[in-house]
């Protein structure tokens, strides 16, 4: 059973894709701070892949536009 940290943990994932990554933005829309962010980066491996796959995907959307 997912505790409440990993239901966070997901709707930040969630809140990063929608935000195209931008911290502030989504740590608002799931009411964490900035800190517990950095922390579950520091501290859980899983978490920190999951981010990192989104920040490509935003590197991705980025160029994109770029070349348009």
């Amino acid at each position: 059973m997912a505790d409440k940290s990993d239901t966070k943990k997901d709707q930040m994932i969630d809140a990063l894709g929608k935000s195209l990554g931008v911290v502030t933005t989504a740590c608002n829309q799931v009411g964490i701070s900035r800190d517990t962010h950095y922390r579950w980066l520091k501290e859980d491996a899983t978490y920190k892949m999951r981010v990192r796959e989104l920040e490509n995907i935003a590197l991705d959307f980025a160029e994109s536009h770029l070349h348009m």
